[in-house]
């Protein structure tokens, strides 16, 4: 029996699919970040889904998760690592198929002294400081590329931005910039009878304007339905846990680590089989809410790795067994994915890359 449980809704992922494409001009240049196992989505349960909707272009951050795509998937899609090559046995990339993304000179330099690689990304930077190389210096390396296409073919050029939406709408001033410079590269290698895929956008410049034809896109949450409702995406996640117990509070009686609650009655609590090692944050001591039909029930005491509790207190009277929601997909909007984590005081990302592998992942087909 599995105490908690997170389900994936088919259904709401392929809706999110088509709004992204909306966004884009035919013929689609799509990688699917699909890092730090899907946003806490399941790595291998979204990558299914989305090579049954034609998507086949995936991103990951590691070489681990490279490898578990085609150890359970094959090689039917194509795989962009987002890391520093030179922290990698470059072999493992050559075995497992996976396309590099030139983030430095010395990744370059690797690279093309490796005979092994039919094609690679190069990703500059654009002002976020991180991964990526100067526009200058990848000028110098599309160049160079462009005179070992017999060797190593470059086929795509991406950047990522710090700094993107306008306060009131539309890209801002900076991502205009880069936009402008990418485009004017785009053309240059466009004039020069080039193939070269050009990708900047991911989800929130994705949906801050149309893009024109010719510019591909990294979605990430996005694709998880979680943004700005101006997008119209759907939630993935339904998020529930077990009541496992119920103890009678008396008047005067501490709950939890630290004693920070304290009954002011005799007070009916809930015990929940989730903690933060399952992903449920600290942060939510005290402030969390979960529901059961159409009640809502406050977080008392300090959430513990296994357990935290609830207050029962002239509401529904819950039983062992019950389930209760966590994270609402769209029935209760105080438990969106989003709402949830404003209260605990982090990002959605965070959220949703902090659940637990204890959760049971289930997917509920379209």
């Amino acid at each position: 029996m599995a105490l908690s449980v997170v389900s994936i809704s088919e259904k709401h992922l392929v809706h999110n699919i088509k709004k992204i494409m909306e966004q884009l001009k035919a013929p689609h240049y799509i990688c699917c970040m699909l890092k730090s196992e899907a946003y806490g989505h399941g790595l291998i349960e979204i990558a299914q889904i989305l090579l049954k909707n034609d998507m086949k272009i995936f991103g990951v951050a590691r070489i681990q998760e490279a490898i578990k795509l085609r150890e359970k998937l094959g090689d039917a899609f194509k795989i962009l690592l987002f890391c520093p090559l030179e922290v990698y046995d470059l072999s493992l990339l050559q075995k497992y198929k996976v396309d590099p993304v030139v983030t430095s000179e010395n990744d370059w330099k690797l690279l093309k002294n490796s005979p092994s690689f039919e094609k690679f990304h190069l990703q500059l930077d654009m002002g976020m400081n991180r991964l990526g190389v100067s526009l200058d210096l990848g000028k110098n390396i599309i160049k160079e590329a462009m005179s070992l296409t017999a060797q190593i073919k470059l086929e795509s050029i991406l950047t990522h931005l710090p700094d993107l939406r306008h306060q009131k709408s539309g890209l801002s001033d900076s991502a205009q910039m880069s936009f402008k410079s990418m485009e004017l590269l785009r053309e240059e290698l466009v004039s020069k009878g080039t193939d070269i895929k050009f990708h900047m956008a991911n989800s929130e410049a994705l949906f801050s304007r149309s893009w024109p034809e010719g510019w591909g896109a990294r979605p990430g949450i996005s694709l998880y339905g979680v943004g700005s409702p101006d997008w119209k995406l759907e939630p993935l996640i339904e998020w529930t846990s077990t009541v496992v117990q119920i103890k009678m509070v008396k008047k005067g009686q501490a709950v939890s680590y630290g004693g920070k609650w304290v009954a002011q009655k005799d007070t009916p609590i809930a015990i929940i089989a989730a903690g933060y090692a399952d992903g449920f944050p600290k942060s939510l001591s005290n402030k969390g809410l979960v529901g059961f039909k159409n009640e809502i029930y406050p977080v008392v005491g300090a959430v513990c790795m296994d357990y935290f509790m609830i207050n029962m207190e002239g509401k529904i009277q819950l039983c062992v067994g019950d389930e209760v929601v966590l994270v609402s997909r769209n029935a209760i909007p105080a438990l969106s994915c989003v709402e949830v984590s404003k209260r605990a005081g982090i990002s959605a990302y965070e959220f949703l890359t902090g659940l637990g592998h204890r959760n049971e992942l289930r997917v509920e087909p379209s």
